[in-house]
C-alpha cells in the first residue's frame, strides 16, 4: 500500500505498455518517441494500487484526475485503472462532468463530456454514459451512450429506455 499524501500533494504516475511505475516524480515528462503514444501519465491527489494473484492490478486515482496518452487527454474526480499482464486494459474516469480531448495530427479537436467515460486501450474506443456531450468539427450530439472509435472515427450514439439521440449538425464552412 502506499503512504496517504497529504491533500496538497499531487501524485503523478506513468503506466508504461511494459509495466506500471507508480511513483514517477512530478516533473517526468512523457517520452518523444513513438512509443510515447502508450505511455500512460495520470497526475492526481492521491492513489492507491492492489494486485491480483493472476497478474491483473487495479490502481484507483482520486482528485483533480488527469491522465493523458498519445493525443487522448482525460480529466475528472476520479479514476480506475486496469492491467492485465502489465498492460494497459481499460481506464474508467468519473467526475461531474468528467470530459476528455483527442487531438488527432493534423485534424480539427474532438471532444466529450459524461458522468463516466471508459477508454478501452487495446481497442482504442471511448464509451461515455450518461449526460453525454460529444462534438466534432461540424457535429454536437448529446445522449445516454456514446460510443466512439478513436482509429476509425466512428461514432454510435443510443438514447436511454427508448430515450432519444440530439445532433446538430452544421454545414462546412457556413454554407446552406
Amino acid at each position: 500500500m502506499f503512504p496517504r499524501p497529504s491533500h496538497a500533494t499531487l501524485l503523478t504516475a506513468c503506466l508504461v505498455a511494459s509495466g506500471p511505475v507508480l511513483a514517477a516524480p512530478a516533473t517526468t515528462p512523457a517520452p518523444a518517441s513513438a512509443s510515447a503514444s502508450k505511455v500512460l501519465t495520470v497526475t492526481a491527489d492521491s492513489s492507491s494500487a492492489m494486485t491480483t494473484p493472476d497478474h491483473k492490478t487495479e490502481v484507483v486515482y482520486s482528485g483533480h484526475v488527469v491522465i493523458h496518452r498519445g493525443q487522448l487527454t482525460l480529466h475528472g474526480d476520479r479514476a480506475v485503472i486496469h492491467t492485465k499482464a502489465q498492460k494497459i486494459d481499460t481506464v474508467r474516469i468519473t467526475g461531474q462532468p468528467a470530459r476528455f480531448n483527442l487531438l488527432p495530427p493534423g485534424k480539427p479537436e474532438i471532444k466529450g463530456s459524461a458522468r463516466s467515460i471508459t477508454y478501452h486501450a487495446a481497442d482504442s474506443l471511448l464509451d461515455l454514459d450518461d449526460q453525454v456531450h460529444f462534438s466534432r468539427p461540424g457535429e454536437n450530439f448529446s445522449a445516454d451512450h456514446v460510443r466512439y472509435r478513436i482509429d476509425t472515427r466512428q461514432l454510435e450514439a443510443h438514447g436511454k429506455d427508448h430515450g432519444r439521440v440530439h445532433a446538430v449538425l452544421s454545414p462546412a464552412g457556413g454554407s446552406s
